[in-house]
């Protein structure tokens, strides 16, 4: 009887985390058709592009949150902020998503899947009030995956790997080998395409970054 129970209160929970995943991160169908842009229907999942001029350096990004998180200060909201103060700051997307994992010293490769949205403008047609055909701008999802395998055996201590669909997507993978003998990997993917971040079709959607051993 507690089995049974359990095993309901799993099936709940996992049907409102996959209700909150779609709302947040989307897509509601792989192929789905939005009437607004993709930027307001979702709010999390996205990696916007990052400057052509910027340099990726993660173990400096490592240091500054260091940094931040050992300084002694208190960073929590004060009492005397309002909601008004708290609606006008801009929070920009991220450009990038990583994942750090321990691999034992026999470990050749890993395989690493890197999937996401792409959403391109279409016309679409509707009866406006006098049942009338007009005309409107929709948003369709593409759906994409690429597989990228990394040698973990000849792998630099930093390496790049440009995806072969779109070159502006890269991963870069950090390696550090500690004295039992066993590898920290960390991998970024990171969005790499020149424009405006306010240009939807710069944008990767529903970005998700798998690590399989091989």
């Amino acid at each position: 009887m507690a089995e049974d129970r359990r095993k309901k209160y799993a099936e709940a929970r996992n049907l409102i985390l996959d209700y909150i995943r779609k709302d947040l991160i989307g897509p509601l169908s792989v192929d789905e058709l939005l009437d607004e842009s993709p930027r307001y229907s979702y709010i999390t999942g996205m990696l916007a592009p990052t400057s052509s001029k910027a340099e990726y350096d993660s173990a400096s990004e490592q240091e500054v949150s260091m940094d931040v998180a050992n300084d002694g200060n208190d960073y929590s909201l004060e009492s005397d902020e309002t909601d008004d103060e708290l609606q006008v700051s801009r929070f920009d997307l991220p450009s990038s998503i990583g994942i750090s994992f321990y691999v034992k010293p026999e470990t050749s490769a890993v395989n690493a899947i890197v999937s996401w949205g792409e959403y391109a403008t279409e016309k679409t047609t509707y009866k406006d009030k006098d049942g009338e055909d007009k005309e409107k701008n929709a948003y369709r999802r593409r759906a994409k995956e690429e597989i990228i395998r990394i040698n973990l055996q000849k792998a630099d201590r930093r390496s790049e790997y440009k995806l072969e669909s779109d070159e502006s997507i890269h991963l870069y993978v950090s390696r550090f080998e500690f004295s039992t003998g066993y590898y920290l990997v960390t991998i970024y993917v990171i969005n790499k395409r020149e424009g405006s971040a306010d240009d939807v079709a710069n944008i990767m959607f529903q970005t998700k970054l798998t690590v399989k051993s091989v």
